[in-house]
């Protein structure tokens, strides 16, 4: 009996070690903000993440006290092969989640969820993200892990167990009641409210809060409650949410219309990762983006623009359906909610506009070719209408391929078209086919040539297009698909990062002005439908930027929300339930943003 139960207690503390050792090399890995941490900040992570650790392990240790009660009777040997296959499987998905966990956070400032199952239908384009280098540190990783832990395990578990003698029937008592004990940690004690996130929530450092997250918890949490959404985000009344989305903004009167005609071709080019940080236009760095910046001097130029959400799948849906993103989910996941969702293609179908999506990547990627389908498009144009010795980048056909595909077609259009066109070279791993501008040492300067290297193509399509029948009469947009962290590694909450560029040229376009009223992607496609004076009462939770008015915006990352307008700005974390970032009257800028995300969600659910 007393050699089984120090097994026992081997094996849970080698589990507990395992989650201790992976909370470290999420912090290594992620240097450079760990360094900047507190030392209480550091020990605090791992005292607070302790909870999740032991809610994990006690998990763990529940099967493993059910395989020791059921082999009491029994040789060791028989429970040692139990033990071995349980434990091999347990660590290949443990290790697999804290190795894969350390880049994602890297990337998109959040612990690893349930998100990343959006991706697996398209693993290649997943992985493209990345550079050699860091798939092989990631697999290096998770073989230590995985390796390291089964070595301790073998001489702690699995050998002693091996030459371990059946014990009598008075020990499965026992091993019953560590079963029933071990709900304690796994529900964090005998509170009415189970363990959460926000349980170890305990700085005002965000990263040090992320880092107790055990990874792991984390992922299985999102797992069993991904079709659970209709509990969240229930913060009042839904007739107080009503009544206060109705006064946010009342503006109705069109203040000016910017196009010379009422039945223009439009052209809307989606810049992958477009940050407002790099766009001198709007304020951002003067020498990253030239031609853009010259085509803004006389064009019209939307000053205070946000993304919806924090990836492409949620700011296509925003910009081409004026639907708002989800925090912790995308709609584009699910075919049945996306059918019912108005679209821009749908618009110019009806009034017999020819529409085609153009992406050099897999359009598969994150269920896309279902939205762009469903949503209207009839010609959909990816990596797979171009021969393999197009295919060099990561993620498929570089864009001035692209662009000059994507021209060729409009010169053989012999009608009225709306025509969609996403960018992908300034993606990462940021591979571009041109001379760096910047040194090309850091990330940040890789991403700054690749929007460099984008910006050119967009001049030379530019030019171009200018030399077209068909340019006097087509309005052509520039919009980001979402912001980014580089340069200056914003936040994964900070506006910095959402905020993006909306540029509007072409000769339909009679005005050369800037239009400060905040607004986000959400806008855009009532905005359009507004200037070409056609009904946009389908696209609801949008507003028209030329309104008279201060306007608004709101966006959502994993899982918090931002709300902006002229005079605040407030970015709310809903698991912590805390306010990050306050600016100005952030008590009703609470109010609004808690009153929009419930009214969304409520939508979103009922589809």
């Amino acid at each position: 009996m007393k050699k089984r139960l120090h097994i026992y207690l081997n094996y849970f503390i080698i589990w507990l070690s395992f989650f201790i050792v992976a909370r470290t090399l999420f912090m290594i890995y992620n240097i450079s903000q760990s360094s900047q941490l507190s030392s209480s900040d550091i020990i605090g992570s791992y005292i607070y993440g302790l909870k999740l650790d032991l809610s994990v392990t006690g998990y763990i240790m529940f099967f493993t006290s059910i395989f020791f009660l059921i082999t009491t009777l029994l040789k060791g040997k028989i429970l040692r092969y139990v033990m071995y296959i349980f434990s091999v499987l347990a660590l290949l998905y443990a290790g697999g989640i804290v190795a894969a966990d350390c880049e994602l956070y890297r990337n998109w400032g959040f612990r690893m969820d349930s998100t990343p199952l959006l991706y697996l239908k398209t693993p290649g384009e997943a992985m493209a993200s990345s550079e050699w280098y860091i798939i092989v540190i990631g697999f290096v990783t998770y073989a230590v892990l995985v390796f390291g832990t089964l070595f301790f395990m073998n001489r702690m578990v699995f050998r002693p167990l091996k030459e371990s003698a059946p014990i009598h029937w008075s020990g499965m008592p026992l091993f019953l009641f560590l079963a029933a004990f071990m709900f304690l940690p796994i529900r964090g004690g005998v509170g009415l409210a189970p363990i959460n996130t926000g349980s170890v929530y305990f700085s005002d450092n965000q990263f040090a809060n992320h880092a107790a997250i055990n990874v792991v918890w984390n992922v299985n949490h999102s797992l069993l409650k991904r079709n659970k959404i209709s509990k969240q985000y229930k913060f009042m009344d839904d007739t107080v949410a009503d009544s206060i989305a109705e006064n946010i903004d009342k503006s109705i009167d069109l203040e000016q219309y910017v196009l010379k005609t009422e039945s223009p071709n439009v052209v809307v080019i989606i810049l992958e990762s477009f940050t407002s940080k790099l766009i001198g236009a709007v304020g951002g760095e003067e020498s990253v983006t030239p031609e853009l910046n010259k085509i803004a001097d006389k064009g019209v130029i939307f000053n205070n623009m946000f993304a919806s959400g924090d990836r492409s799948d949620k700011g296509i849906v925003a910009l081409l359906s004026g639907y708002p993103a989800q925090p912790t989910t995308s709609v584009i996941k699910f075919p049945k909610k996306t059918q019912s969702l108005p679209s821009l293609a749908k618009e110019f179908t009806e009034r017999n506009y020819s529409t085609a999506y153009y992406y050099g990547g897999d359009v598969d990627f994150a269920n896309m070719r279902s939205y762009v389908k469903s949503s209207g498009f009839k010609t959909v144009v990816s990596m797979d209408d171009f021969s393999e010795d197009t295919y060099n980048a990561k993620w498929g056909v570089h864009d001035h391929i692209m662009f000059n595909r994507f021209l060729t077609d409009i010169n053989n259009d012999r009608g009225k078209f709306f025509k969609v066109f996403f960018t992908l070279s300034s993606h990462e791993p940021f591979d571009v086919p041109a001379t760096p501008i910047f040194p090309n040492d850091t990330e940040e300067n890789k991403f700054r040539n690749s929007v460099h290297y984008t910006d050119s193509c967009i001049g030379d399509f530019i030019e171009k297009a200018k030399r077209t029948d068909w340019w006097d009469n087509t309005l052509i947009v520039f919009v980001a698909d979402h912001g980014m962290r580089h340069p200056y590694n914003s936040p994964v909450h900070h506006p910095d990062k959402f905020k993006i560029p909306m540029i509007w040229t072409g000769g339909a376009v009679n005005k050369n002005i800037t239009v400060d009223r905040v607004g986000s992607q959400v806008d855009f496609s009532k905005t359009l439908l507004n200037q070409l004076k056609w009904n946009s009462d389908r696209f609801t939770f949008g507003h028209d930027l030329f309104c008279s008015g201060t306007g608004h915006a709101i966006y959502v990352y994993n899982d918090g929300f931002g709300y902006i307008d002229n005079t605040s700005t407030l970015v709310y974390d809903n698991v912590g339930k805390r306010n990050l970032v306050e600016k100005g009257e952030t008590e009703q800028s609470a109010n609004r943003g808690k009153a929009l995300l419930q009214i969304y969600n409520r939508d979103f659910l009922k589809r």
